[in-house]
């Protein structure tokens, strides 16, 4: 079978592309290098910034741009340039702020200065957060900025805010949050599969998702497809699902997710979102 000019494709990485280790085989990429070579529309929608994308996707060229940060960012994965700022308002951060200060949990805040992105933090409050800033520092991530208070850094365009603690404590605020803010937020609360027992809620405007995200690139940059099948395993995947006309869920992937998926396929330890491709249009 032909690579399909009118069908769009959309992985999530972590837990779909990318196996246990967060790696993607160099044989992997060459093959899914060779489908986008031949014509293959297809991209990536991640939580992940474009500096931990390149890092995982290093050797591969795609022909349109990523979301990256759940929808935050729409970007170009080889420069780094946003195509696309999905930000929170100022006033609704302040008072998101307001309500983590009673739930004894403080942010880091992903943003756009206008030049660069920054990854500000406070402190390590919860050994959750400490192993995250360093994971990011082991990596060089050139956005981790340490700030006194995360308020001082409101001029800047904010496009995510990531808690970072135990299961308990973020339920409660996930509850408290959707009560005050609802419509006016997206929230993912999720257990972190790098550092098990540490869950992670996640706060951005309501245009950044990963189906809002797929949309404008259709829209933008991929004119002539009609048909979105899309790829995933977790909670921050259910809005790519729900915009899909297929969509399929990895071994590993949440029940709910396996529920709304058009197929359920093989573990991302298998390589399966890219031989699913290789069998598609072969």
């Amino acid at each position: 079978m032909p690579i399909l000019p009118r069908t769009l494709y959309v992985s999530d990485l972590d837990g779909t592309l990318l196996d246990d280790r967060a790696h993607l085989t160099d044989e992997s990429i060459f093959q899914l290098q060779k489908l986008i070579d031949e014509g293959m529309q297809f991209t990536v929608a991640s939580a992940r910034s474009v500096v931990s994308m390149k890092e995982k996707l290093e050797g591969l060229k795609l022909g349109l741009p990523i979301i990256e940060i759940n929808g935050g960012f729409i970007s170009n994965l080889d420069t780094g340039e946003h195509l696309t700022v999905n930000e929170l308002d100022p006033n609704t951060i302040e008072g998101i702020f307001s309500l983590c200060e009673q739930f004894d949990s403080r942010p880091v805040m992903s943003t756009y200065d206008g030049e660069r992105d920054r990854l500000h933090f406070e402190s390590y409050s919860n050994e959750g957060i400490e192993l995250y800033v360093e994971s990011r520092k082991q990596q060089g991530d050139p956005r981790l900025h340490h700030t006194k208070d995360l308020l001082n850094q409101l001029d800047e365009h904010v496009v995510c805010l990531n808690i970072i603690n135990r299961e308990d404590r973020l339920k409660d605020l996930y509850e408290a949050l959707s009560d005050a803010f609802r419509n006016r937020i997206v929230m993912t609360l999720f257990e972190n599969r790098y550092t098990p027992g540490w869950f992670w809620l996640t706060i951005c405007d309501t245009k950044a998702t990963k189906a809002e995200g797929v949309k404008a690139i259709q829209r933008n940059f991929a004119k002539e497809t009609e048909e979105i099948v899309v790829f995933g395993d977790e909670a921050n995947d259910v809005p790519l699902f729900e915009a899909a006309h297929r969509s399929y869920a990895t071994a590993n992937a949440i029940p709910a997710l396996k529920n709304m998926a058009t197929k359920v396929l093989g573990s991302n330890n298998e390589n399966t979102v890219v031989d699913f491709l290789v069998q598609e249009t072969s």
